[in-house]
């Protein structure tokens, strides 16, 4: 992409920021700071990418209202009206997720709706990206220079001082230098690894999670054409689970599966929890990601009801909230607002706030907030699976089927002890009030 930012007039940029990844949370933070850095200031941003070009491929992913709202804020949300879940589409509102019971042969029955005030955008991650893009290249009210570097895979970096620039080393390119380093790189951060790894780091603990922790879970990904779901469903069946979130459940494994790209795919993932594997600290046997046959899936799957070995069979092209790239964009959204401030600078002199206080004021405003999200969406995955002191009363299908009231009591307390929680983290709230605690705290380090 070609360099946006300063004309002939344009201020000196107050400090240079390095962004390495062009995922959802990069291009949110690089839009960010060029919506929010008034035009009496500029930054210089140059987004770092491993990949040959801004990833266009990808599967599915559930933009909830929290990260719909700061879309809007920045004028990008009209980049995805007629997805699935956008006001007026007419697909999927009002819908929620559907819970059906599917580990056993005989027919499932779906035995929870969970109902949200407002469904999330169900969308390719390349539209999402794609409308990033768009926010980046129509940015010409901003005096901001942006720069995308594709092949550009950060191994480390270098610093000697809290004040002074950040060298990047890449693995076939020229080093390049920054005053503010963002890593947005991804499970395997190079970013994190060097800076949980530097000898300057005094937590011990840190540097013991220099390598991420296998959660115990598998995942496996693909998007199914609904072309290819309408050869092997009922039409009655796509009308009732190929046009909505669906969460297919059983012990130990669960499948998410919902329509994006208006309509036209199906977004599939099948979950299968290792038993032990994540108390035990077990490390993952191979690759992380890698491509697997078809009748592997099958085989996790065996013995589940029709409607499931279906989805399986159309099963044909190469986490628990589908809340990962809203948090990231939510970082994003705040750390872009904080650099942008009017009061932040590199130095922090002449009554303004330096970048490292204005950095840990983002901490502050969603380290917490953050580390909830993670913490729950594991228990709440565990629910799914009848997991964690959720297991399955005895014959718990055909209580279902006769309406039987200890059933309902088990699913009652079920739906409300073991998904409410989660449903409200990512419902309750608006990510702007985090903007307006870290706007507020910068104006407090000023007046002190």
């Amino acid at each position: 992409m070609p360099s946006s930012g300063p004309n002939t007039s344009s201020p000196a940029p107050k400090f240079r920021v390095a962004i390495c990844g062009a995922g959802p949370g990069g291009l949110t933070l690089a839009t960010a700071i060029l919506k929010y850095t008034p035009l009496s200031s500029s930054i210089a941003i140059d987004i770092y990418e491993a990949a040959p070009e801004v990833g266009t491929v990808g599967a599915g992913i559930s933009v909830w209202p929290r990260t719909s709202a700061l879309l809007n804020a920045m004028g990008l949300l009209d980049g995805l009206s007629g997805e699935i879940g956008a006001v007026g589409t007419g697909i999927s509102e009002g819908l929620g997720f559907t819970y059906r019971l599917s580990e056993q042969a005989e027919e499932g029955i779906n035995f929870f709706s969970l109902k949200v005030p407002t469904d999330p955008l169900l969308i390719h991650r390349s539209a999402l990206l794609t409308t990033l893009q768009r926010g980046l290249e129509s940015s010409d009210a901003s005096n901001c220079t942006v720069q995308i570097h594709t092949n550009a895979r950060l191994t480390s970096y270098t610093s000697h001082s809290p004040t002074s620039p950040i060298t990047l080393h890449f693995a076939d390119q020229p080093s390049a230098q920054a005053d503010v380093l963002i890593g947005a790189d991804g499970i395997r951060s190079a970013v994190r690894s060097t800076m949980f790894a530097a000898p300057s780091m005094r937590d011990i603990s840190l540097k013991e999670k220099v390598e991420p922790r296998w959660t115990g879970v598998v995942a496996y990904r693909s998007l199914i054409t609904m072309e290819d779901l309408k050869k092997v469903w009922t039409p009655e069946q796509v009308r009732a689970s190929g046009l909505r979130a669906m969460i297919y459940t059983g012990k130990n494994k669960h499948i998410v599966s919902y329509p994006i790209s208006r309509g036209a795919l199906i977004n599939f993932v099948g979950f299968y929890t290792v038993p032990g594997a994540y108390e035990s600290r077990a490390a993952y046997p191979g690759k992380w990601v890698k491509d697997v046959p078809v009748e592997d899936v099958k085989k996790c799957y065996e013995g589940w009801e029709g409607e499931v070995q279906g989805l399986l069979q159309a099963h044909a092209m190469e986490t628990h909230f589908g809340a990962g790239a809203g948090q990231s964009m939510e970082d994003a959204h705040i750390l872009g607002r904080l650099l942008a401030h009017p009061l932040t600078t590199l130095d922090g002199k002449r009554g303004t706030t330096d970048v490292t206080t204005a950095l840990k004021i983002y901490e502050a405003v969603r380290f917490d907030f953050a580390r909830g999200v993670v913490r729950t969406a594991r228990a709440v995955g565990l629910a799914y699976e009848f997991d964690n002191g959720w297991d399955l009363p005895p014959s718990f299908l055909d209580s279902l089927r006769r309406n039987d009231d200890k059933a309902t009591q088990w699913l009652e307390r079920w739906a409300y002890e073991g998904l409410d929680n989660g449903g409200s983290v990512v419902e309750r709230g608006c990510e702007d009030e985090g903007c307006k605690a870290a706007n507020t705290e910068i104006v407090n380090v000023e007046e002190r």
